[in-house]
């Protein structure tokens, strides 16, 4: 089942880019089970995680979705904040969450097991290709 939302996740960005994952209702996720509310929440996550995807440093988003217990996959994702922050205060065009989006996330860390990979298939998915950022 996850493979098929993957799918549809890439096919949604390759024929709409960013605005079409941005404004992917929960109808378009069939059988997620997620909110509008909490799909909004994590999109805007995996946006700001898709910046170890475009600098191909898969570490945290990895981290993620590989997680044996809620609580790493929190750990994972506070230190991939961490990093954002540092990366935000240097310079770098980062997207950096709404403290209400991260905290919608972590709730729903605790209570679905299946956030983390949605997180990091649309982390993914989110990343422009390495040629089409030297454009």
């Amino acid at each position: 089942m996850f493979k098929n939302k993957f799918i549809f996740i890439v096919d949604v960005l390759y024929n709409n880019g960013d605005q079409g994952l941005m404004h992917m209702s929960h109808s378009n996720m069939r059988g997620s089970g997620f909110s509008d509310d909490e799909m909004k929440s994590i999109r805007e996550v995996a946006r700001g995680l898709s910046y170890f995807a475009r600098e191909r440093m898969y570490r945290y988003i990895d981290r993620i979705a590989d997680a044996f217990s809620p609580q790493l996959s929190v750990a994972a994702l506070r230190e991939a904040l961490r990093v954002l922050n540092s990366e935000y205060n240097r310079g770098e065009d980062v997207y950096i969450p709404s403290k209400d989006s991260v905290e919608k996330v972590i709730n729903l860390m605790y209570t679905r097991r299946d956030v983390g990979d949605v997180l990091a298939a649309l982390a993914l998915a989110w990343a422009p290709s390495r040629r089409e950022r030297d454009k």
